[in-house]
C-alpha cells in the first residue's frame, strides 16, 4: 500500500512535469479506438445463412454468431457472448489456413481480454500499437489526456502503455486506444468524447524514458491489471 502511494506520487510529479515540458511542436498521434463486444445471444438472431462460425486451433466450431457481431469480434479481437447465466469469453489468435482462429479463455486474470504476448488489455491505459517500430511494453504520454475524468471516476494521468499491436495500426504515430467493454458511440466513453475514435483528429504524444515506463508498468500491474 505505502509502495503504491508512493508511485501515485512519483507519477503525479512526473506528470505534471511532462505536461509542462511539451510544446506544440509534439509528433502527432492518428488514433482509433477498439473495445470489448458483449453479444447476448438470445439477441443474436438473424438467417442461417448469415451465420458464422467461431473456429477454434483444430477446427472446433466454438459458437455461431450472426455475421455482424463475428465481424466485429474478429475486428476488436475479442467478445464476450452471454448465453442465460453463462458468459463466454472468445479471443481472435490467429489465421491458419485462410480461417480466422479463435480460442475460448476461462480464466479470470484478463476479463477485457488479451493483447500480444498474452498480456491483459487495461481499459483506458493500453494502446496498439505498430510493433515493427515500437516495443511491446513501451510507455506513451498524451498531454490531452491529463485529467479526463474516467468512468470509475478518476482522473487519467496521460499515460498509456503499448499491450497490443492491430492488421490496420501502421506507423509511428498510429495507436488503436482499449477502452474496455465501452464502445466507439457509447454514452460514458470519454476517449471517444475528446476525439480519439476519430482519425481526422489529432493529439499530440511523446515516447517516455525506460525511467519512467518502468514506473508506468508498475503502476498499471503490467502484463496483469489492477
Amino acid at each position: 500500500m505505502v509502495r503504491q502511494l508512493l508511485i501515485l506520487f512519483i507519477l503525479s510529479l512526473l506528470t505534471t512535469a511532462c505536461a509542462r515540458s511539451v510544446g506544440d511542436n509534439l509528433p502527432m498521434i492518428t488514433p482509433t479506438i477498439y473495445y470489448k463486444p458483449v453479444i447476448y445471444k438470445e439477441k443474436d438472431v438473424c438467417a442461417g445463412n448469415d451465420l458464422k462460425d467461431l473456429i477454434d486451433e483444430n477446427d472446433k466450431i466454438l459458437i455461431s454468431l450472426c455475421k455482424k457481431n463475428y465481424d466485429n469480434c474478429l475486428l476488436q479481437g475479442s467478445c464476450y457472448v452471454v448465453e442465460g447465466q453463462r458468459t463466454r469469453n472468445f479471443n481472435f489468435t490467429r489465421k491458419k489456413d485462410g480461417i480466422s482462429r479463435f480460442a475460448e479463455k476461462k480464466e479470470a486474470r484478463c476479463p477485457y481480454g488479451y493483447g500480444v504476448q498474452a498480456l491483459c488489455l487495461d481499459p483506458f491505459y493500453s494502446v496498439a500499437a505498430d510493433l515493427s517500430i515500437h516495443k511491446v511494453g513501451d510507455v506513451i504520454f498524451v498531454p490531452r489526456l491529463v485529467g479526463v475524468r474516467l468512468p470509475d471516476g478518476k482522473a487519467h494521468n496521460g499515460y498509456l502503455v503499448v499491450r497490443d499491436q492491430g492488421g490496420a495500426i501502421l506507423g509511428e504515430g498510429r495507436f488503436d486506444f482499449f477502452t474496455g467493454f465501452f464502445g466507439p458511440f457509447d454514452k460514458g466513453n470519454v476517449f471517444a468524447e475528446i476525439g480519439l475514435g476519430d482519425k481526422k483528429h489529432r493529439f499530440g504524444y511523446q515516447k517516455v524514458s525506460e525511467d519512467i515506463a518502468k514506473i508506468v508498468r508498475e503502476y498499471r500491474a503490467y502484463p496483469n491489471i489492477p
